[in-house]
């Protein structure tokens, strides 16, 4: 079976983590951890940003809300069509989702006229965008006033960059992630561009610039206290560190984060040029770095899922579930229908798109996915 997606782990990942187990460095803030957010930093953010690693993704978003301080019951904009960790994120830290539905315009995203419409009509002043499969949300004009807050969900878009008519320079591309008045969390999951197993990271710009208090955020991962030897809590708080274990696994990746998005990026590029005029597939224009690779087939949804399954064993995905039609999620729908959400999660599938996806491999999923077509699949 080709999985839909493989962590990449080398024997120098190995060896990382396993000469932090020697040395002794396995728990609590230890100098593995801080080395990953410094380079972390200095990767993604020329070391203009605070980062924070944490336990996962989920986590991420949750220490995010609670830094604002996000108020009991108050609402946060989020789209309708996303993994289910940003609404559990923003009912863990006492608020209310108030989903919306996506641009129409052929992407996975809400985009900046859906967003502030949600936001006018609930009286939110707390938007959590998602840079959703790899596809940069569109920022131009969201941040309006020093009364907006953004938290960008930013777990599948490690090593996009923002569309170039939202750079602040023209001549400098940026990573999704970096703007000055936004918070943003990661994810590093197994399925991620890199991955330490679980963990993540909250960042916000040096010097308090994002409306979140850099040592807040720390000490709210940290069981109310700054550092190890710190034994004198100031707030109520968690335990949502990032093992040192983690942290050594994330810093090697790190080191060929450049190289393993040209691997992914050929990946991309194959199945672009081998299946145009075949089957309609991820929008490049709009997504030009996929976290993962996409193909459309409505109404036989299913059918493509069994088909390639029994015929090709080509493990596929189906896209998220619309939240508001989830049964934890209903009573926060508003009465409101999310239309292109569901045409969307019900029209679509995801095919292996992982960076160390064989050539071999690939070739026979375009195989499989044309004799789909051939057949009447699509």
């Amino acid at each position: 079976m080709i999985p839909v997606s493989s962590p990449d782990i080398t024997s120098a990942d190995a060896e990382a983590v396993r000469k932090v187990v020697a040395d002794g460095y396995i728990s609590g803030r230890a100098s593995p951890v801080r080395q990953f957010e410094k380079e972390f930093s200095e990767a993604l953010f020329d070391s203009k940003r605070s980062v924070y690693a944490v336990a996962n993704g989920t986590v991420a978003l949750q220490l995010a809300l609670e830094s604002i301080p996000l108020k009991k019951g108050e609402p946060v904009v989020v789209p309708a069509l996303t993994y289910s960790a940003c609404a559990n994120a923003i009912l863990d830290a006492g608020g209310i989702p108030v989903f919306t539905d996506l641009d129409p315009n052929d992407s996975w995203c809400s985009g900046p006229k859906e967003m502030k419409e949600a936001a006018l009509r609930s009286g939110s002043r707390i938007m959590m965008l998602v840079h959703l499969y790899g596809e940069p949300v569109r920022m131009t004009n969201l941040h309006n006033s020093s009364q907006t807050i953004i938290i960008e969900d930013c777990a599948e878009a490690l090593g996009s960059f923002y569309h170039w008519d939202d750079w602040e320079n023209p001549k400098a591309p940026e990573y999704c992630g970096s703007k000055p008045y936004t918070i943003s969390c990661f994810s590093f999951y197994a399925n991620k561009l890199f991955s330490t197993g679980e963990g993540g990271a909250v960042s916000c710009q040096r010097r308090f610039g994002c409306n979140a208090k850099e040592d807040k955020i720390l000490r709210l991962c940290n069981n109310g206290t700054k550092d190890a030897g710190d034994y004198y809590p100031i707030i109520s708080a968690h335990n949502m560190r990032m093992s040192a274990l983690q942290a050594a696994l994330g810093t090697s990746q790190l080191q060929r984060m450049d190289a393993t998005i040209m691997m992914r990026q050929a990946v991309m590029d194959l199945y672009t040029n081998q299946l145009d005029g075949v089957i309609k597939t991820t929008n490049k224009e709009r997504c030009p770095r996929p976290w993962m690779f996409s193909i459309h087939v409505p109404g036989v949804q299913r059918e493509a899922e069994k088909f390639l399954k029994s015929e090709y064993e080509i493990e596929t995905r189906r896209p998220f579930s619309v939240l508001p039609t989830c049964s934890p999620y209903m009573k926060y729908s508003g009465g409101k229908d999310f239309p292109v959400a569901e045409e969307r999660s019900k029209s679509w599938l995801f095919i292996p798109s992982s960076p160390i996806l064989s050539t071999k491999d690939q070739k026979r999923v375009i195989e499989g996915i044309r004799a789909f077509v051939k057949a009447g699949g699509d």
